[in-house]
């Protein structure tokens, strides 16, 4: 045998790698697996509120998948895998990303609420440092300067020709 050619059976065995190997690829199954995948992923992004928060990402993720379900048709299952699994991706950074918004949106909700408190209550304190103290409650009136009425007295006014004890300061005669 003569260098550089191939026997018999190394020809054979080589074209026979080469058959399987074709026909490996044709039989490639449906990713199916991988187009549920996908399509869950987009619906877990559009609840999320991707629509809102992530509009470009949800849009690459739906544009990929419709690549999908096109190389599906085709019959191109190889290539609709990979596409399945870009939209799959491209879902789940957009979901996310909507969450991440959300939280922020919190996040910038409570800060305004909690300056908002900070405020009311540096005017609180203001208000109270320059007005003057109140007087106690329950310290009761006076009478006449001397000892403090009680808050509702049982005693109604004094009888006709009573005398008041302001005119006669020695007592009764």
């Amino acid at each position: 045998r003569p260098p550089g050619r191939m026997t018999p059976r190394l020809a054979a065995i080589m074209s026979a790698l080469l058959l399987a190997g074709l026909s490996g690829c044709a039989s490639l199954p449906p990713p199916d697996g991988l187009m549920n995948q996908a399509q869950m992923a987009i619906q877990s992004a559009q609840s999320a509120q991707a629509q809102d928060y992530d509009p470009v990402g949800l849009g690459f993720a739906r544009d990929r998948f419709q690549q999908a379900l096109d190389a599906m048709r085709d019959h191109k299952y190889e290539q609709a895998g990979r596409y399945a699994d870009e939209a799959r991706a491209d879902a789940d950074l957009a979901r996310v990303k909507s969450q991440l918004a959300a939280v922020r949106a919190q996040i910038q909700s409570k800060t305004e609420a909690n300056e908002s408190l900070r405020h009311q209550i540096e005017q609180a304190e203001s208000a109270a440092t320059a007005a003057p103290p109140a007087p106690a409650a329950d310290a009761g009136t006076t009478v006449d300067g001397d000892m403090p009425a009680p808050p509702e007295s049982m005693l109604g006014p004094a009888p006709a020709g009573s005398v008041d004890a302001s005119q006669n300061p020695g007592g009764p005669r």
